[in-house]
């Protein structure tokens, strides 16, 4: 009985992230067709190069390329500091062809906790995909009603 239970969650969850999928590449294509030029675009940004990390951006990449969306992949070196991280950030912050940005977390075992969230929240709310924007994870929490970041979710 729990093995067919267990078996019918994974397969109504997988249905879902399929539906969804679909869903939103509809919507990309029905902008495109308004506006030619609307392409979104999420950046990744890595540092070292883990298996574990590395297998989750591969899935993003293709995830990210069935539903229309423009996949871009920063890795930088493990041993890069924490600040160096945050500037990469902040350019792609700038950059207005960057829809959406995700830092896959762990860092480097050089880089503390508290060096984590200072990349984390470097990453602009209106561009924050894991939704790390102290405003919008105080929302996720139920702490306020008032959604102050756009997260563009795959």
């Amino acid at each position: 009985m729990c093995r067919h239970s267990y078996a019918f969650k994974i397969a109504l969850i997988d249905s879902v992230y399929r539906s969804i999928r679909e869903d939103v590449a509809v919507k990309i294509k029905s902008i495109q067709t308004k506006s030619p030029r609307f392409q979104p675009q999420l950046c990744i940004v890595q540092a070292g190069d883990r298996p574990d990390s590395t297998t989750y951006v591969r899935t993003k990449a293709k995830v990210a390329e069935q539903v229309g969306i423009k996949f871009r992949h920063i890795q930088v070196p493990v041993e890069t500091s924490a600040e160096h991280i945050v500037k990469v950030v902040q350019e792609l912050n700038s950059d207005e062809s960057v829809s959406g940005i995700l830092v896959q977390l762990p860092l480097g075992d050089h880089i503390t906790s508290a060096g984590e969230r200072l990349v984390t929240e470097a990453v602009s709310a209106h561009k924050d995909v894991d939704g790390y924007d102290f405003f919008t994870a105080g929302f996720n929490l139920g702490f306020s009603r008032i959604y102050l970041g756009s997260m563009l979710t795959i």
